[in-house]
């Protein structure tokens, strides 16, 4: 269904060649423009191909929410016309709460719109030059979550191979071009962030459709994993404490916790300073009588909190608390609720801002049954 999707030329001798009269004439200089520019085009290529079809209504909004491209849905349900291309959104649907939603940023919005209940959702892509608005009808939502399931593993399916291109083509370049190293830097950090939301988004699907195998789990074992496992060029000069009981056995899918647990780890990483940065994971039975049984994961550190008004909505998809800039997809806490559910446990979080965070979450013990 999603096909060519990058049309890249193949590099020949004669290619280079062409670049190296093309460099000796003009060189490249480092640019957040050309950074930005590129990421758009790439976003919005990609994007009107594969949600053309998509069970949603989506729009691409450039600055000042200009609309660039919409897809059938979008016009079926808001009456749009191609006339509509290079108009301000606020112009179509005219709305102060509309335009309230849109000028905050606001994660979601639902109002009526014709004679239909609408569901806005607003996606930061680039920030302050694109954005995603996907619309919903509130009606037979559970049929269009369904399609939305199918249609994102093909997404995330399709993404690896243009990915896996641009990626061998940035390595050819910044070999070639050693003075515009730089660029080449940021432009490697955009295709990582790619990656990684493939990767999230195959991780969410995993939580929402496999069932989980239950088994219990050397604690010693998992947790050695996820340290090999963790990015060394991310954790710099933050300080890192591993409290672990490696006595005390986890018990549930080991696939399923161990993206859970990695996630909330990546997520204290991220959003603690660099250099005093100072993050305490933990992993055992609470010592007292609410405990009911269960065992607890904790993830604290002493990064930027968030405010206490985004925690309600915590664990939607795509749902950022902090600054778009930030490196992040919004997916990590999807996966977090989805694997806590399916293993019937609890997340709690408290946190300050300026102050830092705690992620902690409950899980059941291993069955007295498959400890005789």
């Amino acid at each position: 269904m999603l096909k060519h999707w990058f049309n890249f030329p193949q590099i020949t001798n004669d290619t280079l060649e062409s670049d190296e009269k093309i460099a000796a004439s003009s060189s490249l200089h480092p640019s957040p423009h050309l950074e930005v520019d590129t990421t758009c085009q790439l976003l919005r290529k990609t994007l009107s191909e594969t949600l053309f079809h998509a069970p949603c209504g989506y729009i691409l909004l450039g600055k000042n929410f200009y609309l660039e491209w919409f897809n059938p849905l979008a016009t079926q349900w808001l009456g749009l016309k191609n006339s509509d291309h290079n108009r301000r959104i606020t112009h179509i649907i005219r709305s102060p709460i509309f335009t309230h939603f849109l000028d905050k940023q606001e994660y979601k919005l639902s109002i009526e719109y014709g004679k239909s209940q609408l569901r806005f959702q607003l996606i930061c892509l680039v920030p302050s030059h694109l954005f995603l608005l996907q619309i919903e009808q509130e009606d037979d939502r559970e049929a269009i979550h369904r399609s939305q399931r199918d249609f994102l593993a093909a997404v995330s399916h399709e993404l690896n191979t243009p990915i896996t291109v641009i990626q061998g083509f940035l390595e050819i370049l910044s070999a070639k071009y050693q003075e515009d190293k730089e660029i080449f830097q940021r432009l490697h950090q955009q295709t990582q962030r790619l990656t990684g939301l493939s990767s999230q988004l195959l991780q969410l699907l995993r939580a929402e459709q496999n069932l989980p195998k239950f088994k219990a789990i050397d604690a010693h074992t998992f947790f050695n994993r996820i340290k090999n496992d963790l990015d060394g060029s991310l954790l710099q000069s933050r300080r890192i404490s591993w409290n672990i009981d490696n006595v005390v056995e986890i018990f549930g899918d080991e696939l399923s916790l161990y993206s859970a647990f990695k996630n909330l780890i990546d997520n204290a990483i991220r959003y603690t300073d660099d250099q005093t940065g100072e993050i305490v994971i933990s992993w055992y039975v609470a010592k007292n009588e609410n405990n009911n049984g269960n065992n607890i994961f904790e993830v604290k550190d002493n990064g930027i909190g968030i405010d206490h008004h985004h925690l309600i909505h915590l664990g939607t998809r795509f749902y950022r608390a902090h600054d778009h800039a930030t490196i992040g997809t919004g997916l990590g806490l999807s996966i977090v609720k989805q694997v806590i559910q399916a293993h019937k446990g609890n997340l709690e979080i408290t946190s300050t801002v300026k102050a830092g965070s705690l992620f902690k979450l409950f899980l059941p013990s291993v069955p007295q049954s498959l400890k005789d």
